[in-house]
């Protein structure tokens, strides 16, 4: 597109900014319209698949268990997204401490957090690691974490069956 050899004309830009999914394993192809809902009704909303909805609330997201903690039980507590050490004012004890990925800026929040959840890792990434030295449960690879969770919402991390999902009453 830099270059001017591709170009998408301002309807498909219109249309992918609206409603779009892209979707393939190598080709990563963009669908828009009735194409894109085909897609996210077939293959993201499926019960335990990924994300379980129920209607348009979502209502669980799985992840890999990065670590159980002392006892692999249901932690419950506060959603707060720490991305960045400025966050970390926001935390306290027993926090569930949300983050795109984490970094050594944040350990301090990472040792007084609940659980760790990331969005992004692999068993040997710094979150896995870092849980497993403190023994504080971790979700690892949870993709939506941080655009489906806000600060202050309750939640109910299970590392055992690898979930985060809202706290109902």
């Amino acid at each position: 597109m830099i270059l001017g050899k591709l170009s998408i004309d301002k309807q498909e830009i219109k249309m992918r900014q609206t409603e779009s999914v892209v979707f393939g394993s190598e080709d990563n192809v963009v669908y828009t319209g009735q194409e894109a809902r085909e897609i996210i009704e077939k293959y993201v909303i499926k019960e335990n698949f990924l994300v379980v909805n129920s209607g348009n609330r979502v209502k669980l997201l799985e992840g890999t268990t990065a670590c159980l903690g002392q006892t692999g039980d249901w932690v419950c507590g506060k959603v707060k997204i720490v991305n960045s050490p400025e966050d970390m004012s926001k935390m306290t004890a027993g926090d569930i401490l949300v983050s795109i990925c984490t970094t050594p800026d944040i350990i301090t929040a990472m040792k007084i957090a609940g659980a760790i959840v990331t969005d992004y890792g692999g068993i040997t990434s710094h979150a896995a690691i870092v849980s497993r030295e403190l023994n504080v449960p971790c979700l690892i690879g949870v993709k939506y974490a941080t655009k489906l969770f806000k600060d202050g919402d309750d939640v109910i991390v299970c590392p055992r069956h690898g979930y985060i999902k809202f706290q109902t009453n």
